[in-house]
């Protein structure tokens, strides 16, 4: 007997042939059945950086020599919840086709979490002389994001300010609160000087 297309998933034959007091051939067909390979997620949780980002998906085949490359769909930028999706892109090595699995596990649920102004910079904020009314000055605000390069934040979009201890000679505070992707507060101190 002899086989043919009995590698991949689909339709195989079985064929037998007579020998000695026995002639003529006899096929019959099987089913290969797709191999079942559940993905594997991580990174759902990722903190906002201004780029898009997306899960890492991946797929152990099972089968020496085959690799399963994945792609993934539905990268978001901005503060919320999301669902990410994979499927078979390729599979390198021995028989390369998607055709030979079947994915599950196929979607996962992820978040972009709002940065932390805890970490951000802020500058132009200056000391003053007292002058018997409220001291008001507007802050600059910076973060690192993305990675590598200095963002500068806009007031009512990123961010708002308040005061505190502002009229009076002493030590005056600016306090910054996250708004959109950004949250969390951060506070820069100014002195009011006495009048001499």
């Amino acid at each position: 007997y002899s086989y043919s297309n009995n590698i991949d998933a689909g339709t195989a034959t079985v064929t037998v042939t007579g020998k000695g007091n026995y002639t003529g051939t006899k096929s019959a067909t099987f089913t290969i059945n797709k191999k079942s390979v559940a993905v594997s997620w991580s990174g759902t949780s990722k903190t906002y950086t201004g780029s898009s980002q997306i899960p890492s998906a991946s797929a152990s085949s099972g089968v020496s020599g085959e690799t399963i490359n994945l792609s993934t769909a539905n990268p978001q930028t901005n503060v919320g919840t999301y669902t990410a999706t994979a499927s078979c892109l390729s599979v390198s090595g021995n028989r390369a086709s998607c055709n030979n699995y079947t994915l599950t596990n196929t979607s996962t649920s992820y978040s972009i979490n709002a940065y932390n102004l805890s970490n951000a910079s802020i500058s132009g904020i200056s000391n003053k002389n007292y002058t018997g009314a409220a001291i008001t000055q507007a802050p600059t605000v910076k973060v690192s994001i993305p990675s590598g390069s200095t963002t500068t934040l806009t007031k009512d979009t990123h961010f708002t300010y308040s005061y505190s201890n502002n009229t009076s000679a002493g030590t005056g505070t600016v306090t910054i609160t996250g708004k959109g992707n950004y949250t969390g507060t951060n506070s820069k101190t100014f002195t009011i000087k006495a009048i001499a």
